[in-house]
């Protein structure tokens, strides 16, 4: 099976690329020294590789790729948009998932999706963040259609 080495690039560190390796189910990085011999092989340069982009995280919601979004809890769940954030919020409250001592679930189903984002953010139930996926100690990319995850170095 042919080879293909790429350049993921991270959109929150100009210095994170990692040069990778695909072949097959399987991915790896290698160093920008093994890189430059790979394409000078063939006649080019690092920057004629095809850029994928990494990500940090996935979605529990919309099952998408992310570098930014809401962490739930000390991190067992994520949530990409506000909309999503808001809907699994709003479903959590009816069902009981959390108590919220003396706080009604009618009280809060009937505060503004901001009114709600902002209770529970100050009630630690999540918080919004953004990774770097080049200092994570893993990181997903997409070359032609497949993931990979890929372990930092």
């Amino acid at each position: 099976m042919k080879s293909i080495l790429v350049a993921a690039y991270d959109v929150r560190n100009e210095d994170g690329t990692k040069y990778v390796m695909v072949q097959g189910d399987s991915a790896s990085i290698v160093s920008e020294q093994d890189a430059i011999k790979y394409v000078e092989e063939y006649g080019q340069a690092l920057s004629d590789l095809p850029m994928v982009e990494m990500f940090a995280r996935r979605c529990d919601i919309s099952d998408r790729l992310m570098n930014e979004g809401y962490v739930w809890g000390d991190g067992t769940y994520y949530s990409e948009t506000k909309d999503d954030t808001i809907v699994e919020l709003r479903t959590d409250i009816i069902s009981g998932a959390y108590d919220f001592d003396e706080v009604g679930k009618d009280v809060l189903l009937a505060k503004s999706d901001n009114e709600l984002l902002d209770y529970a953010y100050n009630e630690d139930i999540f918080h919004y963040t953004e990774w770097i996926p080049s200092e994570e100690s893993e990181f997903t990319i997409v070359v032609n259609g497949i993931e990979y995850e890929i372990e930092n170095d």
